[in-house]
């Protein structure tokens, strides 16, 4: 579950805008595609601190695991 989630934790405290997204997107196909964009979008900008960026890498492993039905096989960020 996302609430239990350390990585979630760690995004959340920081950005809290991006764990109500992450919260809003979880169990929905398109979780994917929203994590593609903000991590992309992130690389084009300042970044997420290093921490960060490891625990959202983190929540996408987690979200293959708990939906594998939702798994894109092509992560490219």
């Amino acid at each position: 579950m996302l609430e239990d989630s350390l990585a979630f934790a760690i995004v959340k405290g920081r950005f809290p805008h991006v764990g109500h997204m992450l919260q809003e997107h979880w169990e929905d196909p398109d979780f994917m595609t929203y994590m593609e964009d903000l991590l992309r979008r992130d690389r084009l900008r300042k970044g997420f601190p290093s921490e960060v960026d490891r625990a959202l890498q983190s929540l996408v492993i987690e979200h293959d695991i708990e939906f594998p039905n939702f798994t894109r096989a092509d992560h490219d960020f």
